[in-house]
């Protein structure tokens, strides 16, 4: 399921931002990034990932 809203969320992008490279995204963590930056990244982005997620899960449900 998260694999799909991961998806719909690229999905997302794309057209509000057409010039981003989404390209690296499925490539991984870039070698220079450390884990602890990435834990850092993860946290900063949780928040966003969480209210897509809620709202993504509101539309699967219509009865909500």
């Amino acid at each position: 399921m998260t694999k799909q809203y991961v998806a719909h969320v690229l999905g997302l992008v794309k057209p509000y931002w057409p010039v981003a490279n989404l390209i690296p995204l499925g490539e991984g963590m870039a070698a220079e990034c450390t884990e602890e930056k990435f834990a850092e990244y993860l946290e900063e982005v949780n928040p966003i990932a969480e209210k897509v997620i809620k709202s993504l899960e509101q539309e699967a449900d219509p009865e909500s």
